[in-house]
Parts: structure tokens; sequence; C-alpha cells
């Protein structure tokens, strides 16, 4: 509940909030696997590994502050009633 409205938060925004964690855990693995496979390619191991785990993270990062914004933009439009 939200102690300005009184109003319980909508399924869909209980669901995105609880998938963020997991972006950001898939967005990391991608950017290592990717990393991972260039490395067997170039025979640079562990350097591209590290390199794509490294934006991978940053990738899972940057999504989820901005779903956390969006999700903040939402609920005051929410609140003003627009």
């Amino acid at each position: 509940m939200t102690a300005d409205t009184g109003k319980k938060p909508t399924r869909f925004q209980d669901l995105a909030a609880s998938s963020l964690g997991i972006e950001v855990a898939v967005a990391t693995l991608l950017g290592g696997f990717l990393g991972w496979w260039l490395d067997g390619r170039f025979y640079t191991k562990p350097w591209l590994m590290l390199g794509g785990l490294v934006v991978g993270a940053v990738i899972g990062w940057v999504d989820v502050w901005l779903q956390i914004r969006n999700m903040d933009d939402a609920d005051i439009k929410r609140k003003k009633g627009t």
C-alpha cells in the first residue's frame, strides 16, 4: 500500500518489480557467455569473458534503473489521477 493514496500496487507492478533481479542475472550471464565464446575464437582467455561479464552487469543495472524510473513515473501519474 502506498502511504499517500492507500491504493495497492497492481499485479503488473508486483511482477515487474520481482523480475528485476532476474534481468540483472540474465544480462550478466549472457555477457559472460558471449565473452567466453569470443575468448575461444580469439584465444584471449579470460579477458573477453571478464569484459563480457562487466558489460552484461552494467547493461542489466541500467535496465533496472530505467524500469524503476518508469515505475515511479507511472506511480506519480496514477496518484495524480491522469
